[in-house]
């Protein structure tokens, strides 16, 4: 999920992504960020740090960075930032931080010039700039969290409905410069900045609770005590989240699921949810409805109230607009653009791979034939 930071690298690593990609936030953000935060004025801080007031403006805008590392110190003092906040602000300066575990938020790559945007077939989304549609359930999902108190949600729907996908682009979105997204596409759902956890409950840490919670507290760069619990564990989280946070919880039945995430597991995880002054939140996917994962729970033993907390957000098809502005992005005839959508049912994996298959054929008439069959095969669930 995340790199171990290695200062020796920095400057290779800079010159293969570009500087405005690889920062965990620019500097510029952050600053501006903890200055709002802080409500501190520019004469104010400039005169902490000893700079002028035009300095901290420019830096601030993004015009430039401080070439020294004491400037960024005295600037974490003067915001008073917990030790995290400090190392983030270090290296947004390409500085090295203060903790030797500090870890890079894992962000996707540079696309590269001439890499297609689709077709993405029967796998999730790691750029942005390859997610299509959603608007009216990511409007949902970001109303829900520009709230002092964030609001708890599930997304649900079939296999390959593109959940997994979502998670990617809304941890991701808020990084990225405009130039490695598509020409218009929206990157400002949020009015601040977040920190995301992505739990994917295929990763055997996830499968036991003391190491569930320790890459909970290793991906937000939390220092991690020899021993600890759930209680313990909130009483961390009220002392570092200082920043809205948001667990994402992937194919939450698989977790369910696991023998050693019991009922407990699950009732201090709710219990979790209402601490830490309305900044964590959770969002969870799933093939079933919140009302069969209670179920669910039930049958396995481990009802909780953890699966009364979310309000539901189903992923169906996509808008025709939206499935329009997908095939846009794809020489095709007008004629088998419309075949397309026809056959898709505007489901933004059939979308994929009938571009694909009328990729792979060329002109020839049997690539209809062969995407019907291979609907019918693979994807008859979705119709």
């Amino acid at each position: 999920m995340s790199a171990l930071f290695n200062i020796k690298t920095v400057q290779s690593y800079c010159e293969r992504h570009q500087s405005t990609q690889i920062q965990m936030y620019t500097f510029a953000k952050l600053l501006s960020e903890h200055q709002r935060d802080k409500n501190s004025r520019y004469d104010q801080l400039a005169t902490e740090v000893g700079v002028t007031r035009v300095t901290i403006m420019r830096w601030t805008t993004g015009e430039s960075l401080p070439s020294k590392r004491e400037p960024i110190l005295k600037l974490a003092n003067a915001l008073r930032l917990k030790p995290r906040r400090r190392d983030e602000l270090l290296y947004a300066a390409q500085k090295k931080p203060e903790n030797p575990d500090f870890k890079l938020l894992s962000l996707p790559a540079k696309p590269l010039p001439n890499e297609p945007i689709i077709p993405v077939v029967a796998r999730p989304i790691h750029h942005p700039r390859q997610f299509f549609g959603r608007d009216a359930q990511l409007k949902r999902i970001f109303q829900a969290w520009n709230q002092s108190i964030l609001q708890h949600i599930a997304v649900t729907g079939p296999k390959r409905c593109g959940k997994t996908s979502l998670l990617n682009y809304v941890k991701s979105i808020h990084y990225l410069e405009p130039s490695v997204l598509r020409d218009g596409q929206r990157h400002d759902w949020l009015e601040q900045l977040f920190d995301w956890v992505l739990i994917d409950f295929d990763d055997v840490r996830t499968h036991k609770p003391d190491s569930f919670l320790r890459l909970i507290l290793e991906t937000l760069n939390i220092p991690t005590p020899e021993h600890y619990d759930f209680v313990k564990l909130t009483e961390i989280f009220e002392n570092n989240l200082d920043r809205a946070t948001v667990l994402l919880l992937d194919q939450i039945e698989k977790g369910l699921q696991l023998p050693e995430l019991n009922q407990v597991f699950w009732g201090n995880l709710r219990y979790l949810g209402n601490q830490c002054n309305g900044k964590l939140g959770f969002c969870v996917t799933s093939r079933q409805s919140i009302d069969q994962l209670i179920k669910m729970a039930h049958q396995l033993g481990k009802p909780s109230p953890f699966f009364n907390i979310f309000g539901q957000i189903e992923l169906g098809p996509l808008t025709e607009q939206e499935g329009r502005e997908l095939l846009s992005y794809v020489s095709l005839s007008q004629d088998d653009a419309e075949w397309i959508l026809e056959k898709s049912h505007y489901w933004p994996v059939l979308l994929q791979l009938l571009c694909q298959i009328r990729l792979n054929f060329g002109e020839h008439q049997d690539w209809k034939n062969a995407g019907l069959e291979t609907i019918e095969k693979h994807y008859n669930y979705l119709l």
